[in-house]
């Protein structure tokens, strides 16, 4: 099967690409490990989420969550 071909068959079957789809996985594990380390730095968790680059991590998160990282860990506080 093409690379093109694997790329059509995954989004319609799971209605996102298969970059969307690995994306938001490692956001869900961001939001576990923010939740069991309150005090690591953003950039920890992006890192150990799998995203390589901070800044594509913060947006990629407000995408999926509809705020950003920073809000989502201040709210783990109140």
């Amino acid at each position: 099967m093409s690379t093109s071909n694997f790329h059509k068959k995954f989004k319609n079957t799971l209605g996102v690409s298969p970059v969307e789809y690995i994306n938001s996985e490692k956001i869900k594990f961001a939001k576990k490990l923010m939740k069991a380390r309150p005090n690591s730095f953003i950039s920890e968790i992006a890192y150990k989420s799998g995203f390589n680059n901070v800044s594509y991590f913060n947006r990629q998160f407000k995408k999926m969550e509809m705020i950003t990282p920073q809000q989502f860990k201040h709210s783990l506080s109140h």
